[in-house]
């Protein structure tokens, strides 16, 4: 079973998970944009943006490289890696990113 194939109920029968909405962002400061970001992201206006996978590339990637160079790459970025988790409970697929801690940092 792929993760995207998970729904709200499977993850509350099967986990124990529960679904609740809160602002888990409002004590965060924002950050101006840098010009680098800039540029990336007014590329993505003209470029045709047709699929998920597109937009991952085009728009959550460059917002995740600035991430990882503002804070002196403490983090190594995947995509589209498979990430087995636990497969007999289904935990297994690719994943869109992973975000993972630098060892060395």
């Amino acid at each position: 079973m792929a993760y995207s194939d998970f729904t709200l109920k499977d993850l509350k029968l099967k986990f124990g998970i529960d679904n609740k909405l809160s602002d888990l962002f409002k004590d965060v400061l924002s950050i101006p944009l840098s010009e680098d970001l800039k540029k990336d992201l007014a590329l993505t206006k003209i470029l045709p943006i047709r699929s998920e996978k597109a937009k991952s590339e085009l728009i959550v990637m460059p917002i995740l490289i600035d991430l990882m160079k503002r804070n002196e790459h403490f983090f190594t970025i995947y995509s589209g890696d498979s990430l087995i988790a636990d497969r007999s409970s289904g935990l297994a697929g690719e994943c869109a990113f992973i975000l993972a801690k630098n060892m060395g940092n």
